[in-house]
């Protein structure tokens, strides 16, 4: 049995059992839960990791807890607080990255006025932390994914979140780390009404790397 199986069965367990002891049925089966993250943190160094690998697994059980309004916390677990370093959302986020060096050659290569769209986004309003909504119109083959690109790049490269999002697969294909809007917010997919929302709570890594944007 997957360690993501060993997660789902020990909230099932929790949510229509409800053992005597939830915290020694976690114990005896601790050092099974947290296997599969030793690869996924091989690269963490100082600090105690065994502690990351344990909080790393609660939170993924508390996932599957929150998914049907429960929470360990009503088992008596104290509920880790998770640095968003070791979050796999923000890990995908930071992969991404690039060399800030990297960077300056891809804006080397904006024509004139995807060079003025650049300079006005990202640093009239991104260094600044100003909001703005902004559309790019031109025609196809003309740059503007390339534009894109490197605007989420420089992002990246400067350490900070950002969330790509499209409104078709085939554009996420073209961004880096593009995701789909209702694959991103969780959006339904059918029976959309006005006030239909999207199924992410404050306390998930989605919600969190959100309002890390």
């Amino acid at each position: 049995m997957g360690d993501s199986q060993l997660q789902l069965m020990l909230a099932t367990i929790l949510l229509t059992c409800a053992p005597a002891d939830a915290l020694e049925l976690w114990r005896s089966i601790e050092e099974h839960l947290v296997d599969d993250y030793v690869c996924e943190f091989e690269d963490v160094v100082g600090g105690d990791i065994s502690q990351v690998l344990i909080d790393r697994a609660l939170h993924d059980v508390e996932q599957h807890m929150q998914a049907v309004e429960k929470s360990l916390s009503n088992y008596g677990f104290v509920l880790p607080t998770i640095n968003m370093e070791y979050s796999p959302l923000f890990r995908e986020e930071t992969f991404l990255s690039e060399t800030m060096e990297r960077v300056e050659i891809d804006i080397s290569h904006l024509n004139g006025d995807h060079r003025g769209i650049f300079d006005c986004v990202v640093y009239g309003h991104v260094e600044r932390q100003q909001s703005g909504v902004f559309f790019v119109d031109d025609l196809g083959g003309i740059g503007k994914t390339f534009l894109y690109n490197v605007m989420l790049s420089y992002v990246r490269a400067k350490g900070w979140i950002v969330v790509a999002i499209a409104s078709s697969g085939i554009a996420t294909l073209l961004m880096k780390g593009g995701r789909t809007a209702h694959s991103r917010f969780k959006i339904p997919p059918n029976d959309m009404h006005e006030t239909s929302t999207g199924n992410i709570s404050k306390q998930s890594e989605l919600g969190r790397l959100i309002m890390a944007c």
